[in-house]
C-alpha cells in the first residue's frame, strides 16, 4: 500500500483527493517504547494506562448490569480461586499469562490488585481482599509452574537441535525465557534446572521426579505418588492433595517465619524464616525446610480463618500433625503470618 503525502495531491493528478490520515484504533494507540523489565515510574505509569484502557472490557458485566443485579458473595478462599480462576480461563490467557510480563500485570501482587478490581462488579468480596486475591495467584503459579513453564519452552522452541543458542547452563535458560518476556522467580529455579536437565521433554521430567525426604526422623526416596500415599499413611485420611506437594518436591512454597498467638502474651516465632509452607483448597498444608540435599516435612495443618486478631486470615493453619521441632507440642493450635 502506498503511502498517503501528508501535503495533499500528488502532481499528475490535479483534483484527486487526498486520504484522510489513518489514526490507530485506540487499543492500538498505547505503544510505549519501554522493557517489560523497567520498573521507573515512567513504565509503571504506562502499565498502569493500559490497564485502565483494557480492564473495562474483560468485565463479565458492565457497571449498569452490576447495579441492578446482586452480588455473590465469596465466603471461603475456595470460592475466590474459583472465581480468580473463571476470570483467568474464560476472558484472559488462563495460568499461562501469570507467567508473562509487559502485560495488564507482571508480578503476583499486580495480578492480584488487577483480578480483585475487576471482580469487584460481580463479587461481595466480604473479608477477603487484595492480598487474598494475590495468594490465590501466587498458589496457582505454584500448580502449573513446571506445565506452564515447559509449554512456554515448547512454544518457543528453545531446546531444538538446530538451534545454535540453545542454553546448556541455568543463567543462560532464564535469558532467553527473558528475552520472550517470560517474567520469572527464584521460586522458578528448581523447575527450570529439571526443565533443562530434560531439555524440555516431558517424559523424561517424569521419569525424574524422586526426591529425598525426611520425615518423623525417617529418610525416604519419592515422587509425587508415593509421598501422598505416605502422608496419607500418616495423617489415616484420603487427602485431595493439590499444588502444595508439587511446592513441596520442588522447594518453591511460601518461605517465612510462623507465629503462634500465646494468649496475651507476645507472638512465638517458630522455626524461623528458613522455612517454606503450601496450602491448596481441598488439601492440606505442608511445612518444610530444608535439609541438605532433603526436603524435612516439619508439620501438615490446615487453613482456618479462625484466628487471632495478629495472625493473617490468608496464612493461618491449624496444626493437625508434627512431625519435628518446632512444631511438637503445637498439634490442633493455630500459626500463621503475623499481621
Amino acid at each position: 500500500m502506498r503511502a498517503v503525502s501528508p501535503h495533499g495531491p500528488r502532481s499528475g493528478h490535479e483534483g484527486a483527493t487526498a486520504r484522510p490520515e489513518r489514526t490507530a484504533p485506540p487499543e492500538l494507540a498505547i505503544t510505549p517504547a519501554w522493557s517489560p523489565f523497567d520498573d521507573s515510574p515512567r513504565c509503571i505509569a504506562q502499565r498502569r494506562d493500559i490497564a485502565r484502557a483494557f480492564g473495562p472490557a474483560l468485565q463479565r458485566e458492565s457497571p449498569q448490569y452490576a447495579e441492578q443485579h446482586e452480588k455473590s458473595t465469596l465466603e471461603t478462599l475456595g470460592d475466590v480461586t474459583a472465581a480468580v480462576r473463571e476470570l483467568l480461563d474464560g476472558q484472559m490467557s488462563g495460568t499461562r499469562g501469570l507467567f508473562l510480563s509487559g502485560g495488564l500485570a507482571t508480578t503476583p501482587a499486580e495480578w492480584g490488585a488487577l483480578v480483585h478490581g475487576l471482580l469487584q462488579e460481580r463479587y461481595d468480596f466480604g473479608e477477603f481482599g487484595v492480598e487474598d486475591c494475590t495468594e490465590v495467584i501466587e498458589n496457582l503459579k505454584a500448580r502449573y509452574r513446571r506445565q506452564e513453564l515447559v509449554g512456554i519452552t515448547q512454544f518457543f522452541d528453545i531446546f531444538n537441535v538446530e538451534n545454535a543458542h540453545a542454553p546448556w547452563d541455568l543463567a543462560t535458560f532464564k535469558q532467553q525465557l527473558k528475552a520472550h518476556y517470560v517474567y520469572l522467580e527464584d521460586n522458578d529455579d528448581k523447575a527450570l534446572a529439571q526443565i533443562l536437565e530434560a531439555r524440555g521433554d516431558e517424559q523424561k521430567l517424569q521419569g525424574s521426579s524422586k526426591q529425598g525426604f525426611r520425615i518423623g526422623g525417617e529418610n525416604f526416596d519419592f515422587d509425587e505418588k508415593e509421598l501422598k500415599l505416605h502422608l496419607n499413611t500418616e495423617l489415616g485420611d484420603t487427602v485431595n492433595w493439590g499444588h502444595e506437594i508439587t511446592d513441596c518436591m520442588d522447594d518453591a512454597g511460601k518461605k517465612g517465619a510462623l507465629y503462634y498467638a500465646q494468649g496475651g502474651q507476645d507472638l512465638q516465632e517458630l522455626g524461623g524464616g528458613g522455612q517454606s509452607h503450601a496450602s491448596s483448597q481441598g488439601g492440606r498444608t505442608l511445612i518444610w525446610q530444608a535439609a541438605g540435599a532433603n526436603i524435612e516435612i516439619l508439620a501438615v495443618g490446615k487453613h482456618t480463618t479462625a484466628v487471632p486478631p495478629r495472625l493473617a486470615k490468608s496464612a493461618s493453619y491449624t496444626v493437625i500433625k508434627a512431625f519435628a521441632a518446632p512444631y511438637t507440642g503445637f498439634e490442633n493450635k493455630v500459626v500463621g503470618f503475623k499481621v
